[in-house]
């Protein structure tokens, strides 16, 4: 290759470098106009439902004055004493107070004590609407 053959190839290669160069900054700047000049989108939902609020009426609950709370008696639970448990047959059998019972029966006393659930080492039982669970 001979002087003039070197710089022309050198020549090209600048020209295209330059050509790709000037093509990218007319893309980058055309796309950046594009951004410039698109339109602000909003949504506005004032006009539209609720999707939380409930569709049932509201009920309003009116408190007349004078009438107070009734508070509920405080229920201790029973002492018992569990001696035994007999447990793993058709019929769960408990020691109680010196007492057999299986599940349904009752422990006499000023209150019934009644036995609801017999468990391979708890006692569950209810006194005064409220249940009670002894460990053994």
């Amino acid at each position: 290759m001979n002087y003039m053959e070197k710089n022309h190839s050198k020549l090209e290669r600048v020209l295209i470098i330059a050509w790709v160069i000037s093509g990218l900054t007319i893309f980058c700047y055309s796309s950046y106009a594009e951004i410039k000049t698109l339109k602000t989108i909003t949504f506005d939902a004032t006009d539209l439902k609720d999707p939380f609020k409930s569709l049932l009426p509201e009920k309003k609950i009116e408190i007349q004055p004078g009438i107070e709370k009734v508070l509920e008696p405080v229920v201790t639970a029973p002492v018992i004493e569990i001696q035994g448990i007999i447990w793993g047959g058709k019929f769960p059998q408990a020691i109680i107070n010196n007492c057999v019972l299986k599940e349904g029966e009752s422990l006499d006393g000023a209150e019934p004590i009644i036995i609801v659930g017999i468990k391979s080492k708890e006692v569950v039982v209810l006194f005064k609407n409220k249940i009670f669970t002894y460990a053994h």
